[in-house]
């Protein structure tokens, strides 16, 4: 009766959608070179602890252009309020981007290289500070993975890396590769296996003690393990099974007490959420979810959008999910979000007829999707972040000119007010 009871406090709460509101949002600045319409980037946004705004671009191979535009850039922008850009691409190695985090006074890029032979495969790091990037080489050998990495970063200089992949003996297995937010450390520690064989797709969270939680899937099923800061990871949990083997959705985030909370997409098209040992609904979804998490110091953010629209549930100290939902359109996606220690949180969803709207939230309660500045052209590649300084939202993306004289891609961001 008592779970019962709870079902339909999730049901009433995801009844409630926020109407369209109107906020100041400022003119869009552009970022960087503009391309010519055989390349486009795709895109990643942090800020340093000054509030200074860095971006991460991986420019993609189009029918136009191969491997040649396959090059990857740092965009910082530096005291005095230029755009700088340093060019990551390592010629010889092709070094992509794939996750961002801060480091210092600055921030720092993590990203795969493959060398010459196609076998060395290994994770590097580009570094800024005060506006002068530079490529620290000391890298991590990962061998070829057979799964794309997932990147998590701390709220200070920590991190973690997951990926499957081989041991140097051959064995297939899950990776974990994690760095200290000590500021003595450098680069990642060397990568342990934490459940073999390999899986089909996997993700990571860090909280500000650098704890540590690693979720995935295999062969339609999902497991977790944790691990404190410099500890040993525990034993495997199995949660359940996934709506798709192919294609398995789901989000980890990790609260300030080390304490794991898991969503997941299940094979009778529930959402649901794992904390504490609990397994609590979300709502359902007839199709493709695909979750997200943004992890509090207390609080957990995961957001979806299914049939009924895009929708966001917050679950805080107490366990119970508050689930509301953002819009109402079956198109619609959630793309990318961000929330901080203090609270604040704030998730992009791209609707069904190519704009976007943001959503902020504070305290678990999320107010109406606000529209970005409208401009002329096919918009792509968005990502959100909060100012840690203000809690302010700001979102970068790529856009397509077609009508232009020459058609062109150019990357700009905005701020929320």
């Amino acid at each position: 009766m008592r779970q019962r009871r709870l079902a339909a406090a999730v049901v009433l709460t995801l009844l409630f959608v926020a109407t369209e509101a109107s906020a100041a949002w400022t003119e869009p600045e552009p970022v960087g070179p503009t391309y010519g319409s055989s390349v486009r980037q795709t895109l990643q946004l942090t800020f340093a602890r000054d509030g200074r705004p860095a971006a991460a671009g991986n420019q993609v191979p189009t029918a136009n252009c191969g491997v040649f535009c396959s090059g990857s850039m740092l965009m910082t922008k530096v005291p005095g309020g230029a755009w700088r850009e340093t060019d990551l691409t390592f010629k010889d190695k092709g070094f992509r981007a794939a996750g961002l985090g801060t480091r210092g006074a600055g921030v720092f890029v993590a990203g795969t290289r493959i060398g010459r032979d196609d076998k060395a495969n290994a994770v590097t790091e580009a570094n800024e500070e005060a506006g002068l990037a530079s490529v620290d080489h000391r890298s991590l050998w990962i061998g070829v993975p057979s799964t794309p990495i997932a990147v998590a970063t701390g709220p200070s200089r920590g991190g973690a890396l997951t990926w499957s992949g081989r041991e140097r003996t051959g064995r297939p297995a899950v990776f974990v590769a994690r760095r200290s937010a000590d500021r003595n450390s450098e680069g990642f520690a060397r990568p342990v296996a934490v459940a073999a064989p390999a899986a089909d797709r996997g993700t990571v969270a860090v909280n500000d003690q650098d704890d540590v939680a690693v979720a995935w899937a295999r062969n339609g099923n999902l497991y977790m393990r944790t691990a404190k800061a410099e500890g040993r990871f525990g034993r495997v949990v199995s949660v359940g099974d996934v709506v798709d083997r192919a294609r398995p959705d789901f989000a980890v985030a990790i609260d300030v007490r080390g304490r794991p909370v898991l969503a997941w997409h299940d094979r009778r098209q529930r959402v649901k959420v794992l904390r504490a040992g609990k397994t609590l609904p979300l709502g359902t979804a007839a199709r493709a979810t695909s979750l997200m998490a943004f992890g509090g110091r207390a609080r957990a953010t995961f957001t979806w959008a299914g049939d009924k629209g895009a929708q966001v549930a917050t679950v805080g100290a107490s366990g119970k999910p508050v689930v509301q939902r953002l819009t109402n359109g079956r198109g619609d996606r959630v793309t990318t979000g961000d929330a901080d220690k203090n609270g604040r949180a704030a998730v992009l969803i791209e609707r069904g007829d190519g704009s976007a709207v943001v959503a902020r939230g504070t305290g678990g309660r999320f107010g109406a999707p606000e529209s970005l500045p409208p401009q002329q052209g096919e918009h792509s590649s968005y990502s959100l972040a909060l100012n840690p300084r203000t809690g302010v939202p700001t979102v970068i993306y790529e856009l397509y000119d077609s009508g232009a004289q020459f058609p062109s891609f150019t990357t700009f961001i905005t701020t929320g007010s």
